[in-house]
């Protein structure tokens, strides 16, 4: 193929005309490369100076997708989601879904402002999110304005409550200044820095206590089991035994724990497989152990079997509520941001 290349003048704008006898999948990755040189540039134009304009950078960023061989253009507001779906790059927008021959990390950079990832596979509109759901095991997931609906990875979730938060404080910042001095901005900003900051203190503290709690406990466990088994008796074997089954009940629970990260599966599913394998674990330790004996009374053996039923699904509840408050907190933020932008 002949390619000619020609300088222009830096006030002049930067295009490419190729004559081809046919689009095909590794032309339209070129086409995408071209098409993203001008972004590039305006990114790192934005680092050097440090500033945007955060009224005209949604108008300056343009999307490409294919349907079929004809070429889309999209502003960030028309996309409501980047997935990747058999291997390939999809955008779901008011236009249809569209491919793209980009990465989907192309489009997780500070470039679309509106971006932000839920997961190892999808990218979402804050814009466009209806609603957050909570799920059990600490699982959430998005719905979005075209009625589908997308799982939020656990480490992905902290990154979608700083966006919301980001947003809204940019969008109170910009109504300030439009209707307020500056001084009244400043002030404004820090009290809702300080205001994050000593409830983001209480809540990393009380997860620590009980992060120190579980080291606690299986420090506990582990000395127990070893001073146990050096005492050479019939109680330090007991204890020692009890020691073993602790952990074999914590190991059945860590290990089936995987489902309730599982994005495909629905919450019913993610219950019965995280929980019903481990408590059948439990259970058939504390039998093996002698917790559990069947030479005690039927009420002393009921009410054993109801606490290692009851105790797991009562913590998956506790964990269910602290979730659901957390989704309504960004569903405030999200009703709190389509009010600022009407």
């Amino acid at each position: 193929m002949k390619v000619t290349i020609a300088i222009v003048p830096p006030e002049e704008e930067q295009h490419a005309q190729l004559s081809v006898h046919n689009i095909d999948d590794n032309l339209k990755r070129i086409i995408a490369n071209l098409q993203s040189i001008d972004s590039k540039n305006a990114k790192a134009s934005n680092a050097e100076n440090n500033t945007v304009n955060a009224e005209n950078s949604n108008n300056n960023s343009f999307i490409y997708g294919y349907i079929n061989d004809s070429i889309i253009v999209m502003h960030e507001p028309d996309v409501i989601m980047i997935c990747v779906e058999n291997s390939r790059v999809i955008i779901h927008s008011d236009k249809g879904e569209c491919v793209s021959y980009k990465r989907l990390m192309d489009f997780d950079n500070p470039q679309f402002a509106s971006f932000v990832r839920i997961s190892k596979s999808a990218i979402v509109n804050l814009n466009r999110i209806v609603r957050v759901d909570p799920g059990f095991g600490g699982s959430m997931s998005v719905k979005m304005d075209d009625g589908s609906v997308e799982w939020i990875s656990r480490r992905c979730l902290s990154r979608i409550q700083k966006a919301l938060r980001n947003v809204v404080l940019s969008v109170v910042k910009y109504k300030t200044i439009k209707n307020f001095n500056t001084n009244f901005l400043i002030l404004k900003k820090e009290m809702i820095i300080m205001e994050k900051q000593v409830t983001t203190l209480g809540k990393t503290m009380a997860k620590n206590i009980v992060k120190g709690i579980g080291i606690g406990c299986t420090i506990f466990t582990a000395i127990s089991f070893v001073s146990s088994l050096l005492a050479h008796s019939a109680v330090g074997n007991r204890i020692a035994s009890y020691a073993v089954a602790s952990f074999v009940i914590g190991i059945g629970y860590g290990v089936f724990a995987i489902f309730w990260s599982n994005e495909r599966m629905s919450n019913l599913a993610k219950f019965v497989f995280a929980l019903v394998p481990p408590i059948a674990i439990q259970f058939i330790v504390s039998v093996i152990v002698g917790w559990i004996s069947f030479k005690d009374g039927p009420a002393v053996i009921c009410g054993w079997i109801v606490f290692t039923v009851i105790f797991p699904i009562a913590i998956a509840a506790i964990i269910y509520y602290f979730e659901k408050k957390k989704a309504e907190e960004m569903n405030a933020r999200l009703q709190a941001l389509r009010k600022e932008n009407k």
